[in-house]
């Protein structure tokens, strides 16, 4: 299993700004970025999204998205839809939480491949969905950049 990233093993942050979308976020200057029009975890949304460079069996060890729905989903539906999307997910831990102003919920989850941490914000409706997987023995190694992540979220306007 892998240990935390030291201060002096984390790459410089980059900081993406995304006026169509309505947000900005601070992410890890060595992932690379990729846009997926149809999201996975949430189909008809928008992701925007960064995959660590280290990979096992070609796949990313960690991913990092922002994803935006494109109708109307309170919190109930929007864990129901990514339950049913995300291939095995069963729910874990549930918290609030409070990230650039809007009310949310911190979810943890698993499926058979990876694990999840999925932060929901917007009230009544889910206006972001910021969302980190990783393999689960990687799991642990990439929290503090998606901490980070999260603390450097914030909404254009």
């Amino acid at each position: 299993m892998m240990g935390k990233m030291s201060g002096a093993d984390k790459p410089p942050q980059k900081m993406y700004i995304d006026a169509t979308r309505n947000f900005a976020v601070e992410f890890p200057g060595d992932w690379e970025k990729f846009l997926d029009p149809d999201s996975d975890a949430l189909p008809g949304a928008d992701a925007v999204g960064w995959q660590s460079p280290a990979t096992e069996s070609s796949a990313p060890v960690a991913r990092m998205a922002v994803i935006i729905p494109h109708e109307d989903l309170d919190f109930s539906q929007a864990k129901a839809e990514i339950a049913r999307h995300v291939e095995g997910f069963t729910p874990g831990k549930e918290t609030d939480i409070k990230v650039a102003g809007l009310e949310g919920k911190d979810l943890y989850g698993t499926n058979p491949r990876r694990q999840y941490r999925i932060v929901l914000l917007g009230d009544p409706f889910v206006r972001y969905v910021i969302l980190y997987s990783a393999l689960p023995d990687y799991f642990e190694t990439y929290q503090d950049p998606f901490k980070d992540m999260i603390k450097s979220f914030g909404t254009l306007r």
